[in-house]
């Protein structure tokens, strides 16, 4: 009943880089193609994919995630959690600066949390604001998270694409909403914004004052709107578009036949995906425990897979996706293999009709 895909969100990047583009000359440019205008750029009031395809690579989180899902330091360089658990104090990073030059403090981070994420970030206002109580800023380079509960997933919460951190020079006294800044964004990223062209183009350049060092490594990023999955996979092939985000397993066979594409499992935004059939519990017959192990044991879950998703990722046996793997236990979890005799067993033992097995 439930398979995971490597990535349902394949991504595919293009080695040498045969950009086709002006933009391009001297192999330091990305062209990223994303498949609808995001209409603005401020990640913190949207969960959009256009939005943040764009725009986390102009902001930071007080922490990153690693390709792993290992906590990292970003604009916090460290943390530190009270005995009970309901204190968490961060250390921010001295000396970073906003894209226009003003200073990051501590009052950007407490302003974005208070007045926008938790009121306009769909996840940060359903799945964090109710445990946190308060947040205080006693110096510049201190920010105090006092929760109303111990809250472990806190941390994984607050990477750039869950709680980017906005200006509050340019974002206090407005409506997060409607602010200038949001088409022509401000932040504290490895990139910097060039352009927008509604339905065209956003271009950002490399942040030569980026606090992080070693990063970035490419001087441009170009993102073009391609709402066509066929004109994407055209431009991907001919080398006008060097990245994909999200691309059908119809079309891995064929692109995996150019020489030059290489596959990877990582990229911006939420990408462990797995597909679940839900029972309606509601209904009797269904909230049984034997008709649900039934289910699980008559579905052949590797030919879904082969034929729906042209077999590109692999069965699981857990709701929640292995790469987050502080949140499974792969050891104590039960498997359901295959087996239609013991499904109907199953079905036997809470009276209902048999199926014909094979």
């Amino acid at each position: 009943m439930i398979f995971r895909l490597r990535t349902l969100l394949v991504l595919l990047v293009s080695l040498s880089l045969p950009l086709g583009a002006a933009e391009a000359q001297d192999g330091r440019t990305v062209i990223v193609a994303v498949s609808s205008d995001p209409g603005h750029l401020n990640p913190a009031i949207s969960t959009a994919s256009p939005v943040h395809a764009v725009a986390d690579s102009i902001f930071n989180g007080l922490v990153s995630l690693d390709r792993d899902g290992t906590v990292r330091p970003d604009l916090a360089t460290s943390w530190s959690v009270a005995e009970d658990g309901r204190e968490v104090r961060f250390t921010l990073a001295a000396g970073v600066t906003w894209h226009d030059g003003k200073p990051f403090t501590a009052q950007d981070v407490k302003f974005t949390f208070e007045e926008v994420l938790f009121r306009f970030h769909a996840r940060a206002r359903a799945g964090l604001a109710p445990a946190v109580e308060s947040i205080e800023a006693p110096d510049a380079n201190t920010v105090i998270f006092r929760l109303r509960r111990p809250h472990p997933a806190l941390l994984r919460q607050l990477d750039v694409t869950e709680a980017p951190i906005l200006p509050r020079h340019l974002y206090a006294g407005t409506d997060p909403n409607r602010n200038e800044a949001n088409a022509r964004p401000v932040g504290t990223g490895a990139f910097r914004f060039e352009s927008y062209r509604r339905d065209e183009s956003i271009v950002l350049v490399r942040n030569s004052s980026y606090f992080k060092p070693g990063l970035p490594k490419l001087d441009r990023l170009v993102f073009r709107v391609i709402p066509e999955t066929a004109t994407q996979i055209a431009a991907l092939a001919n080398g006008e578009v060097d990245y994909l985000g999200r691309v059908a397993p119809a079309d891995v066979a064929r692109l995996k036949g150019k020489a030059t594409l290489a596959e990877t499992t990582a990229g911006p935004g939420g990408a462990n995906c797995i597909m679940t059939l839900a029972f309606n519990l509601q209904r009797p017959a269904l909230a049984a425990l034997p008709v649900r192990q039934a289910f699980a044991h008559a579905l052949d879950r590797r030919q879904m897979l082969d034929l729906v998703q042209f077999g590109q990722g692999r069965v699981v046996q857990a709701p929640i996706h292995s790469a987050i793997r502080w949140a499974t236990l792969p050891d104590a979890l039960q498997a359901y293999d295959l087996d239609p005799a013991k499904a109907n067993g199953l079905l036997d033992q809470a009276k209902l009709p048999r199926g014909t097995g094979g």
